[in-house]
């Protein structure tokens, strides 16, 4: 038997994880890329030091790996996420790791106010108060107007702890 590769298959591309549990600029190679193969065994039969037949027992395939990188996006701005990902579009590692890069030294996002928490709590209430009024169904009209009471009382106790 004479086991030989007949064609190599170079991985094209990198595959990119985003990661939420990672800092935001952290990239790093979580797997290398694998060439992909196709081979086939063959039988050669020989007679007195001569070849007499040679035939293909078998085929086989091997597919190529990419590597994978993976991106930290924790506390990382939405407009910089858009950023990383046109360079993840562009399949592109040096883009990728700049990107990612700029993740760490652009602004994070902030952490809500309570203030800022409370406000859009009343208008979450008033859009479903909307709905409710616009559905006729009185219990959700009912439980949308207790909503929108209690995120009344959570915006006056926030504007009262800002003054």
């Amino acid at each position: 038997m004479n086991p030989r590769p007949c064609k190599t298959i170079d991985p094209v591309g990198v595959q990119v994880t985003m990661d939420a549990t990672k800092p935001a600029g952290f990239a790093r190679v979580t797997q290398s890329a694998h060439t992909g193969y196709k081979a086939q065994l063959w039988k050669v039969v020989k007679e007195n030091g001569q070849q007499v037949s040679r035939e293909v027992i078998n085929h086989s395939s091997y597919m190529p790996a990419k590597k994978i990188l993976t991106v930290g996006t924790a506390g990382a701005n939405p407009a910089s996420l858009e950023q990383l990902k046109a360079a993840v579009a562009t399949g592109d590692e040096a883009t990728i790791t700049q990107a990612a890069g700029a993740l760490a030294s652009a602004p994070q996002t902030p952490e809500q106010t309570p203030l800022a928490a409370a406000q859009a709590a009343v208008v979450a209430a008033n859009a479903q108060a909307q709905a409710a009024v616009q559905s006729g169904d009185p219990n959700a009209i009912a439980a949308a107007q207790a909503a929108q009471a209690q995120a009344a009382a959570a915006l006056a106790a926030a504007q009262a702890g800002t003054q």
